[in-house]
């Protein structure tokens, strides 16, 4: 069906593949010849293909991007959706949401050239960065260190925290 998802927990041990359709498996990189140790599917929504996959920063979730205009938090260990994100626009399916370094805020591009983000763990929109892109905005990173991020379509748009006598954020395009 869809592309194929790949990502690896934090620890570099675990490591979860979307095939494109709505199933995750887990593998144990110590265990490859095993085959995978646990198959979820999500049981909201069986008619959706999963994307692109990432793990929290914590290992403890599975952010989970698909062709329409859902994304979903997926519990590590059972499986269980505990929160979804559904105010972006994807019809594509080429959106890849990414979490900040603290995993406390997930974030996603829309195919209105618009940015998402949510609070991780109650769903709440927190804002909505409104046309700074030219086409859709296929992917949005946090860097681990620094309050920045970057996201691109056909240009590339670096947000930087401003200095505290600076107001509103910075959007430097390139």
């Amino acid at each position: 069906n869809g592309r194929a998802g790949v990502a690896f927990d934090p620890n570099g041990i675990v490591f979860a593949v979307s095939s494109g359709q709505n199933i995750v498996r887990l593998y144990d990189t110590r265990h490859i010849d095993q085959g995978p140790f646990s198959t979820f599917a999500n049981k909201r929504n069986a008619s959706l293909d999963i994307m692109y996959i990432k793990f929290s920063p914590d290992g403890n979730f599975l952010l989970c991007s698909t062709n329409e205009n859902y994304i979903f938090l997926m519990h590590s260990f059972n499986g269980k959706v505990v929160q979804e994100y559904t105010d972006h626009q994807n019809t594509s399916g080429a959106l890849d949401p990414g979490f900040t370094a603290d995993g406390k805020y997930v974030a996603s591009g829309s195919e209105d050239g618009s940015i998402f983000i949510w609070e991780t763990e109650s769903g709440r929109l927190v804002d909505t960065k409104h046309k700074e892109h030219a086409g859709p905005v296929g992917s949005v990173r946090f860097n681990p260190h620094y309050l920045m991020a970057a996201s691109c379509c056909y240009n590339l748009v670096f947000w930087a925290h401003p200095e505290p006598e600076q107001s509103p954020p910075a959007a430097v395009r390139s």
